[in-house]
């Protein structure tokens, strides 16, 4: 599902024709998933189980960010939930130990992602695809080979990377 529409994307480009729609949505879910991806964080809310590794002061889901810890089973024994808390992109043990250490020991059970994704991504999501709209308008009767759609090229640099970075848990880690 799309945090961002068509319509919110015509928008802000003031294009007024539905010519380029289907083009425009595809656009919206590649960049949607390149945020994903760049920002390491999940654009909707979704519940996981997986399987994690013990052995440091943090387990790491490998969605992001944490929302809310359903169920944490250790070798089949259920934590209790006072045991345990969470941050954006970890979960770590209320007694401030390390988890024990072990390959895929942790059952757990979360929700991640956002239930409305911030209005700063939806902002760069949009910008991002109105950039890359134009990139693809003005070079239409170029080459294919001479097309720039490389998402990184048509946003580095610029105000798209400071709303991103404002979101990217891996620079909160750095």
């Amino acid at each position: 599902m799309s945090v961002v529409t068509v319509a919110e994307v015509k928008a802000l480009g003031r294009i007024t024709h539905s010519a380029q729609d289907v083009l425009l949505q595809d656009l919206i879910d590649s960049a949607e998933s390149f945020v994903e991806a760049y920002c390491d964080l999940g654009l909707t809310s979704i519940e996981s189980s997986e399987n994690l590794d013990g052995g440091g002061y943090y387990l790491y889901p490998s969605r992001k960010p944490l929302t809310a810890i359903s169920t944490i089973f250790e070798e089949g024994v259920e934590l209790e939930a006072e045991d345990y808390a969470f941050e954006n992109f970890g979960i770590y043990q209320t007694t401030e130990v390390p988890w024990t250490a072990g390959k895929q020991l942790f059952a757990v059970t979360y929700t991640a992602g956002y239930a409305e994704a911030p209005a700063g991504l939806k902002l760069a999501i949009r910008q991002m695809v109105l950039r890359a709209y134009m990139n693809f308008e003005a070079k239409k009767s170029s080459s294919e080979s001479d097309r720039d759609t490389s998402w990184q090229s048509l946003w580095e640099g610029n105000d798209i990377t400071a709303l991103l970075e404002q979101y990217s848990l891996k620079s909160l880690l750095d």
